[in-house]
């Protein structure tokens, strides 16, 4: 389980929000099931249809946020709490909800204090704190003035965190980040263990670790669990990933393992990412030409002008100013001939030739005869999952299925990426 850093207050940046100003050539991917819900727009205002294209809730909302099966809706500018069928829980009368829950509580704000709604919308803890955090299990910190408490579910402080800068924690932890020290507590309060460095992430294998808070251009470092240091704390950036280890030193980047050593070499490359998918490659830059690397150092594909990392199995790339795909062999499974090019997986591809969108198959047959000015993902297929695509025809949204069918016809003046239950 991922132990989160909680010193930030979730009500200022929604995890999810489904009301954004679509890019033409926006592509972003979510897995949905037969309980996804999406808002959609005619003229200022927003409603809720489901991805059979089913009316929800009719266009009555200035705007919409959904996280899997509940939401947030607003009406001049105050925010209420509504369920994926249209349900409103509560009015509209707070300055922000939340629209994800943690542990069956969400914070709201009103009249400048935050507190927490249940998901039925009743007020669990009144509108009193400063600032407020996510629930973890029956805790979270909350903050009033300068002090910080623990707190139950109940509102009951359970103890006061003194020289806090930020709280990590999961069911059974707590870690309480000072400026040179970390604090193990437990759930009454009292220190279990005590590190000799400050952190800011813990995920529960590694600690990642720096000497102080206060420090510029702080150097950061590595432990595991008990608080054996694995990696000095010498490095501008650290993220750790499985085996491999992304490092970045006196402005070069590279991996090492757990043990600190070099796997790919520090300044190898001019630019090189993380690894976002356990089995594949990840993109790298070297004497002006793009290509892949995987975690042993291997390289393919290196001699594009421009990569999109992999996704199930295939990778987009551009050359002599066209966008093809290739597989993890390196191999063109779709020559690079389009103007633009998006892989689905199932081998279905998303592309754009002469201004128009439409989707091909990994033989370059279409898939339908529709054609398209864009196509945004809105979810990729995975075990008893459904695939949409928004798009958009004559200046209006829909959405289609991965066979081109339509789901909703193009009738609305914008659509928002699909979530789920």
């Amino acid at each position: 389980m991922k132990i989160h850093i909680i010193k930030i207050n979730p009500g200022i940046i929604p995890l999810l929000t489904i009301i954004f100003s679509f890019s033409e050539f926006a592509l972003c991917s979510q897995s949905l099931d037969t309980n996804g819900v999406a808002g959609f727009r005619v003229g200022n205002k927003w409603g809720i249809i489901d991805h059979h294209g089913n009316m929800v809730s009719a266009p009555k909302y200035d705007k919409l946020s959904f996280y899997k099966n509940s939401g947030t809706y607003v009406i001049n500018e105050k925010y209420g709490l509504l369920q994926a069928d249209g349900k409103e829980l509560t009015e509209a009368v707070y300055e922000y909800i939340e629209p994800r829950s943690y542990y069956g509580l969400r914070a709201f704000q009103q009249e400048g204090k935050w507190g927490y709604l249940d998901n039925n919308g009743s007020i669990k803890i009144p509108a009193q704190y400063d600032l407020t955090n996510h629930f973890s299990d029956d805790r979270t910190v909350v903050t009033i003035g300068d002090d910080d408490f623990l707190i139950d579910r109940e509102g009951k402080t359970i103890v006061q965190l003194e020289g806090l800068h930020y709280v990590i924690y999961n069911a059974d932890s707590i870690y309480v980040a000072r400026d040179s020290s970390t604090l193990l507590i437990d759930h009454e309060g009292k220190v279990v263990k005590k590190y000799p460095f400050s952190t800011y992430w813990i995920d529960g294998t590694y600690m990642t670790i720096h000497s102080s808070y206060y420090e510029r251009n702080i150097k950061k470092g590595l432990a595991d669990m008990n608080g054996q240091i694995l990696l000095p704390i010498e490095y501008q950036k650290i993220e750790p990933d499985s085996d491999l280890i992304f490092v970045t030193k006196n402005g070069l980047s590279g991996f090492v393992n757990k043990y600190n050593k070099s796997v790919i070499p520090l300044g190898k490359y001019e630019y090189v990412d993380i690894f976002r998918e356990n089995n594949f490659y990840t993109e790298y830059r070297k004497s002006g030409k793009s290509g892949f690397v995987n975690r042993s150092g291997k390289e393919i594909g290196n001699e594009f002008e421009q990569t999109r990392r992999f996704l199930l199995g295939a990778a987009d790339v551009k050359q002599n100013g066209k966008w093809g795909s290739i597989d993890t062999t390196g191999r063109l499974i779709i020559p690079c001939r389009y103007d633009f090019i998006y892989s689905l997986g199932n081998n279905l591809f998303c592309i754009q030739k002469r201004g128009k969108f439409s989707l091909i198959d990994r033989q370059q047959k279409p898939v339908s005869k529709k054609k398209f000015q864009a196509c945004m993902v809105g979810g990729l297929s995975t075990i008893n999952s459904s695939t949409l695509i928004i798009v958009k025809k004559r200046n209006k949204y829909g959405v289609i299925d991965l066979n081109g069918n339509y789901v909703v016809k193009p009738a609305y003046d914008e659509i928002g990426y699909y979530s789920w239950s």
